[in-house]
């Protein structure tokens, strides 16, 4: 589905509707405050509506590292934002797949740390520009170890 039908889904499992047009919603206590896509990657940040007066600076943006760095099937995307002055990145990434491909996902991630458009730059990787940051989604790293 569409990014507006996920969100309008995910707002539905927490209990709060989305708003007519895909908009924010803050009934039953959440409330979505950014979304972000490439290709088929889809990132939705939530937070508890109590919470919302602490939020500012929310960003959004994404890297592609596929083809040629322009095709949206590999990279990642990222929302960054301030709660209560602390500064989050939630960065969700799809990576090289395949054993042989780990040289490609490191070149990847470094990549997506180094150039993600998210918060103050400068040259700084993203481990550098907020105070705390999670990485996750299709890594495709293995652990190749005997069981």
């Amino acid at each position: 589905p569409g990014g507006g039908d996920l969100r309008a889904q995910l707002q539905d499992c927490l209990g709060a509707p989305a708003a007519p047009g895909g908009g924010s919603s803050s009934s039953a206590g959440y409330l979505s405050v950014a979304s972000v896509s490439l290709v088929a990657m889809r990132l939705h940040v939530f937070v508890r509506a109590d919470l919302a007066h602490e939020l500012s600076a929310i960003d959004t943006g994404y890297r592609a590292t596929g083809i040629g760095h322009v095709y949206g099937n590999k990279g990642a995307v990222g929302v960054a934002l301030r709660l209560a002055g602390d500064s989050f990145a939630f960065i969700n990434a799809h990576l090289a797949a395949r054993p042989e491909k780990v040289a490609e996902r490191n070149a990847n991630i470094a990549d997506v740390i180094g150039t993600m458009p998210l918060g103050r730059r400068g040259g700084l990787e993203l481990s550098d520009r907020f105070d705390h940051c999670f990485l996750f989604g299709d890594l495709n790293y293995r652990v190749d170890a005997p069981f």
